[in-house]
């Protein structure tokens, strides 16, 4: 089953053939605002692989620790020029073993990536440019061989 919204937000919900939700996308259309925060409850679907927030200059707040949650099958999240976004990448992400690529690009979150990340094996692409992100651990650089903020390797 897939869904739509429409103007001003433009938003895809697919879920399998039980009924769980399995994709969520939220886009912005022509810099129409989508505001609030991001909810915890985003990160308890059990099947959810794919998490796409893009163009939602209005979203602030932190990424809430509850992302660990839906480790068993999140493959890509991305939380890109979600301009109020801020704070740090909690340590939970770590426990998102599925992760394939990562980005919080173009937003305020700040500090350093943490090194539980390092246990996301599958990781391929990760993109933090224009973030107050400071420090990649020197975990996750020895095991894709870069020696600076490489955004996808």
């Amino acid at each position: 089953m897939e869904g739509t919204c429409t103007l001003p937000l433009i938003c895809y919900v697919k879920s399998d053939a039980l009924g769980y939700i399995t994709e969520i996308r939220f886009s912005t259309h022509l810099g129409l605002p989508f505001a609030g925060t991001l909810s915890p409850v985003l990160f308890e679907f059990s099947k959810l692989t794919e998490v796409l927030i893009i163009g939602a200059a209005q979203l602030h707040g932190r990424i809430p620790t509850e992302i660990g949650n839906a480790g068993a099958t999140l493959e890509q999240l991305s939380l890109t020029a979600c301009g109020g976004l801020n704070g740090t990448i909690p340590t939970e992400i770590g426990l998102l073993t599925k992760l394939r690529s990562f980005s919080v690009a173009r937003s305020e979150v700040s500090g350093a990536v943490p090194s539980e990340i390092g246990a996301c094996t599958l990781l391929h692409s990760i993109s933090v440019h224009t973030t107050n992100i400071d420090h990649l651990p020197d975990e996750v650089r020895s095991y894709f061989g870069f020696n600076m903020f490489a955004y996808k390797f």
